[in-house]
């Protein structure tokens, strides 16, 4: 991992942080809903796709290994569709 280094760890933890709240502003105040003070007022749902991009330029910066990376995504998604909430969404996604 050649551009591991403390200060991209930082930048994911704080990004993804960022990604929980807004998240939890979906949950208590529901996808349309909008804060003035926050990202100027655009609906949480705009604001989540942007935090979310934000985290994985972030992950991008540290370097890991690509494959690895994508092996991790599809066995998540395996998983998701054998034991997880939005299994049905995952098999209707990729036809199965």
């Amino acid at each position: 991992m050649p551009n591991m280094r403390r200060e991209y760890l930082e930048l994911v933890v704080e990004e993804a942080a960022e990604v929980i709240q807004v998240a939890m502003e979906i949950f208590r105040f529901g996808a349309d809903d909008s804060h003035p003070s926050y990202h100027d007022g655009i609906p949480d749902t705009e604001a989540l796709t942007i935090e979310v991009g934000r985290l994985l330029h972030c992950i991008d910066l540290l370097g890991l290994d690509p494959g690895l990376l994508q092996g991790a995504k599809l066995a998540k998604e395996e998983e998701l569709r054998k034991f997880g909430p939005g299994g049905a969404y995952l098999k209707e996604k990729r036809g199965q």
